[in-house]
């Protein structure tokens, strides 16, 4: 629009309807139309560069918004990488923990086995217990970030809850 102002301007307007000198004679027509066309042509030769200035400063505030738009961009693909390495590598500490829970809980049923049997005292029951426990406790914890890092996931991508 601001590069539109500079551009000369060409102005035509026209009436066509019926003529009278007297009010009362508005609704006969018997006298005659009279019509009219006039144009009007105007060109901005000095304004001081206000123009262009107006101009220039419209198209400085388009670079802003581009600008803008685009580092807003970026910083959303970032963040959307950023969620998916943090669901990917809570996903592998899952698994791993997953499976640290598996071998500790067989180690406490092999534990309890050889105290059965007389091989060991009670402190190694309790001991592989509480690495049992301990296994299980990290695991809810992974869980949850985990969760956490789904939820960062869905909202960076745009979602929410009502």
């Amino acid at each position: 629009q601001a590069r539109l102002n500079r551009l000369p301007t060409l102005l035509l307007n026209g009436y066509v309807g019926p003529q009278t000198s007297r009010i009362s004679d508005v609704p006969k027509v018997s006298d005659g139309l009279t019509y009219y066309v006039g144009g009007g042509f105007n060109i901005p030769l000095f304004d001081g560069g206000r123009l262009r200035g107006a101009e220039q400063l419209a198209r400085a505030q388009g670079q802003e918004q581009v600008a803008l738009y685009q580092s807003t961009a970026l910083t959303a693909y970032e963040e959307v990488e950023t969620a998916l390495a943090d669901v990917r590598a809570s996903e592998a500490q899952l698994a791993a923990q997953q499976r640290a829970l598996t071998a500790a809980r067989l180690a406490g049923r092999l534990t309890l086995e050889r105290y059965r049997r007389g091989l060991i005292d009670y402190f190694a029951v309790v001991d592989a217990d509480r690495q049992t426990l301990d296994a299980a406790r990290l695991l809810v914890q992974t869980q949850t970030t985990q969760l956490r890092a789904a939820v960062q996931l869905v909202r960076v991508l745009g979602g929410g809850w009502q």
